[in-house]
């Protein structure tokens, strides 16, 4: 696809479900808000709400399940290795900011992006 053809209907929608959601450059990586919806079925990404994309994630809410399995789960779809991401608020709640060491914003939304679009496609 050339760069003035328009985007597929599913990456259009996957562009627009983010929007609302802050994803900053700060020192060290990006860093992004998430609310986590422990002990779903699947492990997914979800709508962006009040600000924060929506996670879902199998583990259980204890004893650093979820969390661990945020950061990993988030890894994955960055590309990182799990030790470059943390979580810097929110380790006791299901709102929590993240910070993935060495990579931009930018990219951070494009990857996500990129899987919001292969799960709606998956769907179909």
């Amino acid at each position: 696809m050339s760069p003035s053809e328009p985007k597929s209907s599913a990456a259009a929608d996957a562009a627009a479900s983010l929007r609302g959601w802050s994803c900053r450059d700060g020192e060290g990586g990006a860093a992004f808000t998430v609310k986590v919806q422990p002990r779903a079925a699947r492990a997914a990404l979800g709508q962006v709400q009040n600000g924060a994309l929506t996670l879902r994630l199998t583990a259980a809410p204890v004893e650093g399940e979820a969390n661990a399995a945020c950061c990993k789960f988030l890894a994955k779809v960055l590309g990182v290795a799990a030790g470059r991401v943390h979580i810097r608020r929110g380790a006791g709640s299901r709102t929590k900011v993240i910070q993935v060491e060495g990579i931009e914003a930018a990219a951070v939304r494009a990857r996500v992006a990129a899987l919001l679009d292969r799960q709606s496609s998956a769907r179909r």
